[in-house]
């Protein structure tokens, strides 16, 4: 018994963890009690962000494929420089807006090339030449379009076939892109 008063107090002595103990509890004791009317609302939650297509592409953008661009690039200043100015955009301002475009124009030219290897070819290409030149369009609408140019009208006609389509897309472009990594290293 004086094993599990002494953990007891070692571990519960800092009122911070006490309330959030009590809190953790409080949540757990609202789900388990409440489960069957908030599932739907936690489930609704859950894939309104699991299938939104755009925030899927631009998620992997900004987590693998721009620094793994400016990696090669600059070297480990350039991703680490490419990573920070994404996490510093805290809050949207016309200048943060405008200084991430042109960092993420070219890894997202890149990233919309390798849609077009494995998607539409002639659709995704065409995006690219009338649309991927310029900053005016946001990173955002670039890559929706370049999503709807590239899977094909079969692809896109359910959610879930979208997004399936998507992730598909993905992780082939990873994959090429690795490929070619690898490729450059061995020359």
């Amino acid at each position: 018994m004086r094993l599990v008063t002494d953990w007891f107090k070692r571990n519960f002595s800092d009122p911070q963890i006490v309330f959030l103990t009590m809190g953790l509890i409080g949540v757990f004791a609202i789900i388990l009690i409440m489960g069957d009317i908030l599932l739907p609302v936690f489930a609704s939650i859950v894939i309104a962000y699991l299938l939104e297509a755009v925030f899927f592409s631009k998620l992997a953008l900004q987590r693998w494929f721009g620094p793994v661009i400016y990696f090669f690039l600059l070297g480990p200043a350039g991703a680490i420089a490419y990573r920070l100015s994404y996490l510093t955009q805290a809050s949207s301002t016309p200048i943060g807006e405008s200084v991430m475009r042109v960092i993420e124009w070219l890894p997202s030219r890149l990233m919309v090339l390798s849609f077009s290897v494995f998607g539409d070819f002639d659709k995704t290409l065409g995006h690219v030449l009338d649309k991927g030149t310029s900053l005016q369009p946001s990173t955002d609408e670039f890559f929706e379009d370049a999503i709807d140019a590239a899977l094909d009208e079969a692809q896109a006609s359910s959610v879930y076939e979208r997004t399936s389509g998507l992730f598909r897309l993905l992780d082939r472009s990873f994959l090429l892109w690795l490929g070619v990594l690898a490729l450059l290293v061995l020359v």
